[in-house]
């Protein structure tokens, strides 16, 4: 897997979500 495809997604994912997450970041 490539990391930098992998920092992409996270930076593009919907925390309105899942906001835990958000907070873990």
């Amino acid at each position: 897997m490539q990391l930098d495809h992998l920092l992409a997604w996270i930076a593009n994912e919907p925390w309105a979500i899942n906001p835990a997450k958000a907070q873990e970041i």
